[in-house]
């Protein structure tokens, strides 16, 4: 398998991975939930329960990793109102959160659950390294979480599963985030905004299996609406240029932060 993961600062982050594999299927059950969510949060339960949480991750499929408002909405949106998260917290439960104070409306999600079904220690095997909600408040839009269990940074991708943030007025900036391994103990959180304060939450997986490759790229500060990121083995954005075998067989997954 080859993942990609790449990251962009300031204007524009984005972080792309990119996986391949044969026996994808067979070693893996992917779920899809939509869910209507009341300001209050709430959970899943109606799914098909995970086996382990160490093998399962919640994905955002919102294009924010946030919630996408509330359905057939047609109104602005403030950036608190935009807000959500979700996170895999028992084997049976997805839990969503929003923040307090933002719009009474419903507004929605909708993830996909992967789990590895696979043998342990197998060619597709993924294991979560940890679960993480990462505050950065006021004018702090860098910080780091300390991370353990990880045999290789560069296998692993950090899956932003929801962003936090009391904007009341506008704000977008708010609403986005990146996040990097810069080695196996350290997870570096950034976010995009420069007053209010936000919440990034983080499942860290680490793709153990041999099948799969890990990619990583930064686009650095760019304000252009079009560009390239160059593809590099190292969990930072760092290190070796790489090519990726077939792109038929590789997907991106992405993060992004406004300026700030």
């Amino acid at each position: 398998m080859k993942i990609i993961t790449s990251i962009t600062r300031r204007v524009l982050l984005l972080l792309f991975t990119i996986f391949t594999t044969a026996s994808f299927s067979q070693d893996f059950n992917v779920q899809h939930l939509q869910d209507d969510v009341a300001n209050s949060g709430g959970t899943n339960t109606g799914f098909t329960a995970v086996s382990s949480l160490n093998n399962a991750v919640a994905i955002a499929n919102n294009n924010r990793k946030v919630s996408a408002g509330p359905n057939g909405n047609t109104g602005n949106m403030e950036g608190d109102d935009m807000a959500g998260a979700r996170v895999l917290t028992g084997t049976g439960t997805l839990t969503y959160y929003r923040q307090a104070g933002s719009i009474a409306s419903n507004t929605r999600f909708n993830s996909s659950i992967w789990e590895y079904i696979g043998p342990g220690g197998g060619a597709n095997e993924m294991i979560v390294r940890g679960r993480y909600a990462v505050s950065l408040n006021g004018t702090t839009n860098s910080t780091t979480q300390a991370l353990a269990g990880i045999t290789n940074a560069a296998d692993c991708i950090p899956f932003i599963t929801g962003i936090m943030n009391n904007a009341g007025t506008d704000d977008a900036d708010s609403g986005t985030a990146i996040a990097y391994l810069e080695n196996a103990t350290t997870l570096r959180v950034l976010k995009g905004s420069n007053g209010n304060n936000v919440t990034v939450y983080v499942t860290v997986v680490e793709f153990t299996g041999s099948n799969w490759t890990v990619l990583h790229g930064d686009s650095g500060s760019v304000s252009g609406d079009t560009g390239t990121i160059t593809l590099r083995n190292g969990s930072d954005g760092t290190g070796t240029a790489t090519n990726v075998n077939a792109w038929s067989d590789a997907v991106i997954f992405s993060h992004h932060i406004g300026d700030t």
